[in-house]
């Protein structure tokens, strides 16, 4: 911006002196000479158009504030505050995926901030307000624009747990959408649509009409969907990529049940395609990213099952052939886990976990299950060792020979601190799925967790993966720990994320039903071991830790 000329000023007192001001600029001669700072030339922002001849260039500038906002509506603070939260996309990546992008109409949004804020979107009605000047090209209407803004500046967001410029869900997703060529595109356009709109609606934004709208969105999503599937699909990125949409919408809905139809579905598309096309998850970034989704959320969804609970033929997939070599192709990629904060290595060490207790079901000999667990406990120990590591690849940083803890960057120990969770989280479970400890003997795993997870959270991490901080807050029985992951399930269930709920009703039963068994019996809290999968299924409640 020109430095605005100062208004006329023929003489300036100064310690009994008068000094004639030349309007010389930066600063005029005699403030420079005595060293004193030029009042008139105390910068005033304006917005100026290039079209505007009310103001001259380089020359003194009257402000009506009225004009700055004049023909816009006038906003509560409700949505101002909205607006606010909404204003930052972490700037430093943003420009890497989505440069062509236009930006919602936003007065914040010429701010930027280097960590998004998380916090409970307030109750408001002035979401038509917030129309955007763009259609994307033509292709979308005001309406779905603003949706499409609100999925790609804070669904995309919420899906991983912290800032990533390879987060599909801003960057790859988006802009197949967007092409709208195939049928494949449109269904996943259209299923993005609604869960944006069912995000605000569970945040309270003009929930009745954004319900309506998701509805809308989620049944054309549908709608073409069945027609791509009655003819033969051609774009298996596309599709699976819609499909797992809706499964996330019904995940997020709180929906308990309705989600695993949709894995299901997607799951037999996967199998289903690799014998048509050798694998097509290879064929693009983007085939890839719905790909790994999908086998993570097979991985995590099996934690939380029962083994008595599953069929014959469940418990023996684990030997299943072609499952097993479809896994092994995707999980080879050396960023398979990224897109939950975990990595190659840990995934497939809870994979084995699983594993493991399906083999004991079986009846697999003991020596066979010792060999595995104990190299279990030296893969965990080994991830423990590359947390720095790994951290570094998935920021994508240079790996350094040493570096203290003062000088890593506030992302770096986001990044290391979910990770660590993690794998704190993954002993808690081969401890309680394999060797049945209870709570007392395993507290110092739940500390960790805990303690990476506060410290998460206080920097703003964003939303932190659900596995970690469920599998060690059933473990809690008391004490610092417990108020921690208190703390965890008001911020988790502020983002608008209905399985947030769910994972709290299944932690509050844990906790209520060893209170009764250690009041019934007399034991200490902590020796009461209670299977949360049992929990869960008594509550007849199916969440997706996610």
């Amino acid at each position: 911006m020109d430095f605005p000329k100062p208004p006329r000023r023929p003489v300036r007192p100064q310690r009994n002196k008068t000094f004639t001001c030349d309007e010389k600029t930066p600063e005029c001669t005699p403030c420079r000479n005595i060293g004193s700072p030029c009042a008139g030339y105390d910068i005033q922002l304006v917005w100026v158009t290039s079209d505007n001849r009310t103001y001259k260039p380089n020359a003194r500038r009257f402000l009506p504030c009225d004009l700055t906002w004049k023909d816009l509506p006038v906003l509560n603070s409700d949505a101002l505050d909205t607006l606010i939260a909404q204003c930052d996309d972490n700037q430093d990546n943003e420009e890497t995926h989505s440069e062509s992008l236009a930006k919602l109409y936003n007065p914040f949004n010429v701010f930027s901030i280097n960590n998004i804020s998380f916090a409970r979107l307030p109750e408001w009605t002035g979401a038509r307000l917030l129309q955007t000047p763009t259609t994307y090209g033509g292709q979308l209407g005001q309406e779905e624009a603003f949706l499409f803004n609100h999925y790609l500046h804070h669904v995309g967001s919420i899906m991983m747990p912290f800032e990533d410029h390879r987060n599909p869900w801003k960057s790859s997703y988006p802009q197949v959408a967007l092409y709208y060529a195939s049928q494949e595109q449109k269904s996943l356009c259209r299923a993005m649509l609604a869960q944006s709109a069912l995000t605000l609606a569970y945040m309270g934004c003009d929930t009745e009409r954004m319900m309506e709208l998701g509805r809308k969105y989620y049944t054309a999503a549908i709608k073409q969907i069945r027609a791509v599937l009655s003819d033969n699909p051609e774009d298996y990125g596309g599709l699976l990529a819609a499909i797992m949409t809706l499964m996330f919408i019904e995940v997020y809905s709180g929906d308990s049940k309705q989600w695993r139809t949709h894995f299901k579905g997607a799951w037999e598309l996967f199998r289903a395609q690799s014998k048509k096309q050798p694998q097509p998850w290879w064929v693009s970034e983007f085939a890839y990213a719905s790909t790994q989704s999908l086998c993570l959320i097979k991985i995590v969804s099996e934690t939380s099952q029962l083994e008595q609970s599953m069929s014959t033929l469940e418990i023996g997939g684990i030997d299943d052939p072609i499952e097993d070599e479809l896994l092994t192709s995707v999980s080879s990629s050396s960023i398979f886990g990224f897109t939950i904060g975990a990595t190659k290595s840990l995934m497939a060490c809870i994979s084995e976990i699983k594993g493991l207790a399906k083999g004991l079901r079986v009846g697999q000999t003991l020596q066979i299950t010792d060999n595995r667990v104990v190299n279990l406990f030296e893969q965990l120990s080994q991830c423990q060792l590359l947390v720095s590591e790994e951290a570094e690849a998935t920021l994508g940083s240079s790996p350094r020979a040493s570096q203290s803890a003062d000088m890593l960057s506030d992302r770096e120990i986001i990044v290391q601190c979910h990770l660590r969770a993690f794998i704190a989280a993954a002993y808690i479970y081969l401890y309680r799925t394999l060797l049945d400890f209870p709570p007392a003997k395993i507290r110092s795993y739940v500390h960790d967790v805990f303690q990476n997870v506060t410290q998460f959270l206080q920097m703003a991490g964003g939303n932190l993966s659900l596995w970690p901080a469920f599998i060690a807050a059933v473990e809690v029985y008391e004490g610092q720990d417990l108020q921690a992951a208190k703390n965890w399930m008001n911020a988790a269930t502020n983002l608008g994320m209905g399985n947030r709920f769910q994972a709290q009703r299944v932690i509050e039963s844990v906790w209520n039903t060893r209170e009764a068994i250690a009041a019934a019996t007399g034991k200490f809290l902590g020796d009461v071991a209670v299977d949360w999968r049992a929990v869960m299924r008594d509550l007849d409640i199916d969440v997706l830790l996610v």
